[in-house]
């Protein structure tokens, strides 16, 4: 079994203001109050990148690279498609996907601009007005 000793994540602001059948206002600010937790932790960095910023979200499709153990590289990629996921092993394109999570986080906000940002999105979440 694979423990997890760190984590770190880059959303947009549209994904963390977007609500949909599945977060309503409770849920959805349950699901922010959780990643404001969760950014408290040392062993997660969680970055915001804003809209105006949307353009370095198009250096290539959502993905999440895992490493286990204490490689800083990812030695596995995991593509999400309609249909299922796909899983990316081969060593030579690690870089291109290393080099695409810098250009994302370089663009995002900073991890305590992101927690202001995170509890701002929270705070304006009501019952009755799910979009801040």
């Amino acid at each position: 079994m694979s423990v997890v000793t760190s984590a770190r994540l880059v959303s947009t602001s549209t994904d963390l203001r977007r609500s949909s059948i599945s977060r309503t206002g409770p849920v959805h600010r349950a699901q922010l109050a959780h990643l404001n937790k969760m950014s408290k932790q040392p062993n997660m960095t969680i970055q915001v990148l804003p809209h105006a910023e949307w353009a370095a979200a198009r250096v290539s499709p959502a993905f999440v690279g895992l490493s286990y153990a204490r490689e800083t590289s990812p030695e596995v990629i995991v593509l999400d498609t309609v249909a299922n996921c796909v899983i990316l092993e081969d060593r030579d394109i690690m870089p291109g996907y290393v080099h695409a999570f810098d250009t994302l986080r370089s663009a995002s906000l900073t991890p305590r601009e992101s927690a202001a940002f995170i509890r701002q999105t929270m705070d304006s979440i009501t019952a009755g007005n799910e979009e801040p």
